[in-house]
């Protein structure tokens, strides 16, 4: 990690990969002051460094959205999004997942629309961080021993998925035969990066949906 020292506007993006590295979180932000935390994938994590943001979108059944914090306020107006896409299951429907992705990639940061909001403040929050646990605990018991990453306990993360890195044949075609869909986060990422070791070739195994990770953990029992 580079010196604690920066100019005035050199920072620090530290990406919580899968929402399971909370800890380095912790130790990062006492240690850097110029750190910005992208907890894209740990919608559930307490917001740190001098800004960090979350995604609605990946956790929530809502078509756009995230939370942003930051130290200082936004001086600009910020006009509310208008924005109407169909909500994807990217497991479900992975070409129009991938047609939203395009479009949000144009769009600026924009303040929650209303219809958003309204699903939000009835969203059980508390059934959804108990299925993620649930099913992750329930995947590492079938898939740790196929995995070439090694994962760290849960203790308080609320992870996005199980990250499944496996070059073993029967794992996969069980998949594919149960036409089950596991969707690849990133496509060849850098090799310059350290970070491909452990997000290419990766699979997110989804934890939100019941019947999806039922299904996929029957194949294997």
């Amino acid at each position: 990690m580079p010196d604690c020292q920066f100019a005035e506007n050199d920072y620090i993006l530290y990406i919580n990969y899968y929402g399971l590295f909370c800890e380095n979180v912790k130790k990062l932000t006492a240690k850097y002051k110029n750190i910005i935390i992208d907890n894209s994938q740990s919608f559930y994590s307490e917001p740190q460094g001098i800004a960090s943001f979350n995604s609605l979108r990946k956790f929530l059944p809502v078509q756009n959205g995230a939370y942003l914090w930051g130290t200082d306020n936004f001086s600009e107006e910020i006009p509310i999004d208008e924005l109407k896409l169909q909500t994807t299951d990217a497991n479900q429907d992975y070409e129009k997942f991938k047609s939203n992705e395009i479009i949000l990639n144009t769009e600026k940061i924009k303040k929650i629309s209303p219809e958003v909001e309204k699903i939000i403040s009835n969203f059980d929050f508390s059934k959804d961080k108990n299925t993620r646990i649930k099913y992750f605990r329930l995947y590492k018991e079938f898939f740790d021993k196929y995995n070439l990453i090694e994962l760290p306990e849960l203790k308080d993360n609320i992870p996005f998925c199980y990250p499944l890195c496996t070059d073993n044949t029967e794992v996969i075609q069980k998949l594919n035969k149960n036409n089950i869909t596991i969707i690849k986060l990133w496509n060849e990422f850098p090799k310059d990066f350290p970070e491909h070791k452990f997000i290419n070739n990766v699979g997110a195994l989804p934890l939100y949906n019941e019947l999806t990770a039922e299904k996929i953990i029957s194949c294997f029992q």
